[in-house]
């Protein structure tokens, strides 16, 4: 495996032309969808022609270390879903997005905050970030403890995209999270152990949070992606 990143529990590696099926799986499940198109699943061909050649062409802009990356549990072996960490399109890449999306399989497991939490860790101190930033929907209470349980901050409140009005709770809008290096320094200072994310060490013991596509409409790749356990990544309409 192409390692990425590695976790206590987890692996993280870059997808390749050949992972179509694993984001097919995981976007057909209603619930993993259900904070993104109301459940509807993702259509095989977009995720061919649109999703995938997205993801592989990020990693050739940003050089490999930004993007969209496969999570595997280190015991076991088995696809868990997906981080991503990367600038906007057009975006300064000292501002990132963190995000991601998991089998139900493994909801509950505390993958999520172990994920994210290594993900800013990294970011922090090897590729030059200034500020990470997530977004999900309001009632999204599970994206949002995330979020809070990395020490991210409430930043500000986003529109629902038009697209996704019919999306339960969208009525309520988003919200977007932001944490700076500098406010990461402070709070996870001795965390962070030879590039890797300790769980456990140090006091640190809690256990660490991705996209779409610009084919059939604007909307895939701008506002339909994970920022939670299956919630959406939020955009402030330009």
């Amino acid at each position: 495996m192409d390692t990425y990143l590695e976790t206590e529990r987890l692996a993280l590696r870059r997808f390749t032309a050949d992972d179509a099926d694993l984001l097919i799986e995981l976007d057909s499940d209603p619930a993993v969808m259900r904070y993104l198109t109301g459940g509807n699943p993702t259509a095989p061909e977009v995720v061919r022609e649109c999703y995938l050649p997205r993801i592989l062409a990020g990693y050739e802009k940003w050089g490999g270390d930004l993007g969209l990356f496969a999570a595997y549990e280190k015991d076991g072996g088995a696809f868990i879903g997906w981080f991503h960490l990367h600038p906007e399109p057009e975006g300064p890449l000292d501002e990132a997005e963190l995000g991601y999306r998991l089998r139900q399989a493994a909801w509950g497991k505390g993958y999520a905050t172990e994920g994210s939490r290594a993900l800013l860790g990294k970011a922090f101190t090897e590729l030059g970030v200034r500020m990470v930033w997530a977004a999900t929907m309001s009632v999204n209470h599970g994206s949002r403890n995330i979020m809070e349980k990395i020490e991210m901050t409430l930043a500000d409140t986003v529109p629902t995209p038009s697209d996704m009005e019919m999306v339960e709770g969208s009525e309520h809008g988003g919200v977007r999270y932001e944490i700076t290096k500098e406010q990461w320094k402070q709070q996870w200072r001795g965390c962070w152990h030879s590039g890797r994310y300790a769980l456990g060490r140090q006091g640190c013991g809690h256990v660490v949070i991705p996209t779409g596509c610009a084919g059939r409409g604007r909307r895939l790749g701008r506002v339909r992606a994970a920022a939670g356990l299956a919630g959406p990544r939020w955009r402030p309409r330009s």
